[in-house]
């Protein structure tokens, strides 16, 4: 993770003074564990963007696609401070046109409130939208291939299982099925 201090936001105008080249700077950090993990629903679902792509466009909603082993860069999330976004393309999980209504679909969105991204994971592995309380379910009841992921009521349901199984550390992986991700 890197940032960069420049002189160009503002620019210096009407006789102001032009930057002191001490106060410019570029800094660089390891990042040594990044929140980062595939998202896997029962019967081995992975959740991904319609388009599995990484360039996607702002409104994109999320499916469940057939059980595979989750590892495309475009099955990725980052799940940090409850804030849910998606890995490659940098854009938030939150509720089509910023409202959550029961059955609304979840998608990606580079416009989003932060706040709107908010999601709790529950002791049964559900994902429950702090703002609102809902959970997120499969469109119809049950995941399967191309299903979009939708807002209801109700949590921690089997079938609403979304383990986020490569998280590690507290808060991140409640009762993990998989011990490898414990390591």
């Amino acid at each position: 993770m890197s940032r960069q201090k420049k002189c160009d936001n503002p620019r210096p105008k009407c006789g102001g003074k032009q930057c002191d080249p001490r106060i410019l700077q570029k800094e660089t950090k390891e990042c040594y564990y990044c929140p980062e993990s595939p998202i896997r629903a029962v019967d081995k679902f992975c959740v991904q963007p319609q388009r599995a792509s990484c360039q996607v466009s702002d409104g994109t909603i999320l499916i469940y696609k057939s059980p595979a082993d989750c590892s495309k860069e475009y099955q990725k999330f980052i799940y940090d401070n409850g804030v849910l976004m998606h890995k490659c393309s940098g854009k938030y999980v939150c509720p089509r046109g910023g409202r959550v209504d029961w059955g609304a679909n979840l998608v990606l969105s580079s416009n989003c409130d932060p706040e709107n991204a908010k999601f709790e994971r529950t002791p049964g592995k559900s994902l429950m939208h702090i703002k609102s309380g809902l959970c997120v379910h499969a469109n119809g009841g049950s995941p399967a291939d191309g299903v979009s992921l939708v807002f209801y009521g109700g949590c921690d349901q089997p079938r609403l299982k979304l383990d986020l199984y490569q998280l590690q550390g507290k808060g991140h992986n409640h009762n993990s099925d998989n011990k490898e991700a414990r390591k």
